[in-house]
């Protein structure tokens, strides 16, 4: 278990749309301090990192700590309760293991040869932060971002990833954590490497390694699909959830680094009609919908090419992936302005939002 920070702060920030978390805390001892931070939206797995490159004393550590809570205070964040469970990253150096990425699939036809090919296994896919997941021979749970640098964890992920190597030994999972809740989808290294293995394999090393702990919200298995028919019955499910798409990857293949043109993902595109609230810099524009008769707003979109002149007032659709709780969209993009619709039509009844994942 982590040591008590020797100062530490929590800061939000809410306007609009926007629910942002900052945490900052010196960890350490007084002679050899490191200021950590973290931030993101609100219940969203952290992005973190270190305003110290080198350990410093106390002393100079409150120096970077304060000033680092003066510049957010200037920025419209408040002090709040509620410190984030997350573990900070190491000082370990990065893994030499670079993430397996996947290749886009948005045709129909595509889909569906690759549901009806036998080579191919289908997973949900999960839209969270990319996580190395490694528990190491010495008993150390460290996280590696997806290119390969220690990043900060969740103490639930981090505490269920060390229950997980007591029964089993040292690992490396590669999954997403969304929050406090890390859900993975290959098994990279169970005591020796397993990269060489076929995913088949690799998969059913995982299956059996996460069947040693008891049930737990912070370690979860993605359910893959092998056979045509399961892989039908579980993308119509993950549809009908809200999920946010599919992956496809080859039973035989070995772990390799990169992208990979025979390894795919296909989202699942919502769209919807909006209002436009603003005009922004840069090719954007403010875009809204109507809740109870009040117009909410739900983001910015950037406009998709100069020859659509936009005013406020203005409806377009967009083509987006999910919307947060709230109504943000995710990854909007426009598609068309309308002229044949009134902003009445330009409801939150529209959206499709994000799967919490029970």
């Amino acid at each position: 278990m982590a040591a008590k920070p020797l100062n530490e702060t929590t800061l939000y920030f809410r306007q609009g749309t926007s629910d942002k978390v900052y945490y900052a805390a010196i960890e350490g001892t007084d002679d050899a301090c490191v200021v950590n931070f973290a931030y993101g939206r609100r219940g969203s797995t952290l992005t973190t990192g270190t305003k110290t490159k080198c350990p410093a004393s106390l002393q100079e550590a409150q120096k970077v700590f304060q000033k680092l809570i003066s510049e957010k205070q200037a920025k419209g964040y408040i002090p709040g309760d509620n410190t984030p469970s997350y573990t900070p990253p190491t000082n370990t150096p990065g893994t030499d293991i670079q993430c397996l990425l996947l290749t886009a699939v948005e045709e129909d036809a595509a889909v569906n040869e690759l549901l009806d090919n036998q080579r191919y296994a289908l997973q949900e896919k999960i839209d969270g932060k990319r996580i190395l997941l490694t528990a190491e021979p010495g008993g150390s749970i460290i996280a590696y971002n997806r290119s390969g640098k220690p990043c900060g964890l969740s103490n639930d992920i981090a505490s269920a990833a060390r229950t997980l190597a007591t029964k089993i030994g040292p690992f490396m999972l590669d999954g997403e954590a969304i929050g406090d809740r890390y859900f993975s989808f290959d098994m990279l290294d169970h005591e020796h490497s397993l990269r060489d293995f076929s995913f088949a394999e690799r998969y059913l090393a995982l299956r059996n390694a996460l069947s040693n702990i008891p049930l737990s919200p912070a370690l979860n298995l993605i359910e893959t699909a092998f056979e045509r028919s399961d892989k039908r019955f579980l993308l119509n499910r993950i549809r009908e959830d809200n999920g946010e798409g599919v992956v496809f990857r080859p039973t035989t293949a070995t772990y390799l680094p990169g992208r990979q043109p025979d390894h795919f993902k296909h989202k699942f595109i919502a769209e919807a009609s909006v209002v436009v609230l603003g005009l922004n810099q840069k090719s954007s524009v403010s875009i809204g919908v109507f809740k109870n008769d009040e117009i909410v707003n739900v983001g910015n979109c950037t406009i998709r090419d100069d020859t659509f002149k936009l005013q406020e007032g203005d409806i377009i659709d967009v083509r987006y992936l999910y919307a947060f709780r709230g109504g943000a969209l995710f990854q909007p993009r426009m598609t068309r302005k309308r002229t044949d619709i009134p902003q009445s039509s330009c409801t939150i009844e529209q959206l499709k939002f994000k799967n919490t994942v029970a």
